[in-house]
């Protein structure tokens, strides 16, 4: 998954929020399903997406700003 998010964001900037939350997304669904087996593991993995999340949203915000 990184590298596929990587090779469309560098071929098509204008979809790097879009692919930031999708990969944000993807993540949490990791997360949830990790929660019964490795709890804490999960729990690192859900403060990353909702991280990766808030960073997908402020590029929105600076991308429209401009």
């Amino acid at each position: 998954m990184p590298v596929v998010s990587i090779i469309a964001i560098i071929s098509l900037p204008r979809i790097a929020s879009y692919v930031g939350i999708g990969c944000s997304l993807v993540l949490a669904g990791v997360a949830i399903g990790d929660i019964a087996g490795t709890p804490g593991v999960a729990i690192i993995e859900g403060i990353v997406a909702v991280s990766a999340l808030f960073i997908s949203i402020a590029t929105f915000a600076a991308r429209s700003h401009n």
